[in-house]
């Protein structure tokens, strides 16, 4: 009977502390990343469909970068800790994110096959002059979620060092 009361309070606590953390709304957050538009050369703009999949897309990395720091700097702070301090509940915290953060990878992987796939279609239809301008536009964007997943890299390698846990 004790063994299924420690085992439910566990669950309990976990569960709460998952919840706690998926309700976190931290807002406001400016970064590099979301400072810097993507710039549409001219000879796009009239394109009205490549104009409105290029702000569709860098709103969407826009809104995951926030996110992904957000989940990055909360992941780096509670590895921060010193390991004598870090319990059970730490740990839980330590995969809930790893696992939010690795959603949100997954989120921007989507995307920049997206880039891929939508470009190709818009090339089909373009001249030289503006292919080649829709190929910087389009590196642009893949350069802004490049740039997102390579800020993750300090943490990735702490990680394989034994610094951090992950399960």
């Amino acid at each position: 009977m004790l063994k299924i009361t420690a085992i439910l309070k566990t669950l309990f606590v976990v569960f709460t502390v998952s919840i706690a953390i998926s309700c976190d709304t931290k807002t406001g957050l400016e970064n590099d990343f979301v400072k810097n538009k993507i710039l549409i050369p001219e000879i796009l703009k009239d394109l009205k469909d490549i104009e409105a999949f290029v702000t569709k897309t860098e709103l969407q990395i826009n809104h995951l970068t926030v996110q992904s720091q957000q989940l990055i700097e909360e992941y780096r702070s509670l590895s921060d800790k010193s390991d004598k301090n870090n319990g059970l509940m730490t740990d839980v915290k330590k995969v809930t994110l790893k696992g939010r953060i690795n959603g949100v990878f997954a989120d921007l992987s989507e995307i920049y096959s997206k880039i891929d796939s939508q470009f190709s279609e818009f090339e089909n239809l373009l001249n030289t002059e503006q292919k080649s301008a829709c190929k910087s536009v389009s590196n642009q964007l893949k350069n802004r979620i490049d740039e997102v997943m390579i800020s993750f890299n300090p943490v990735e390698e702490a990680s394989k060092k034994g610094k951090i846990i992950i399960f």
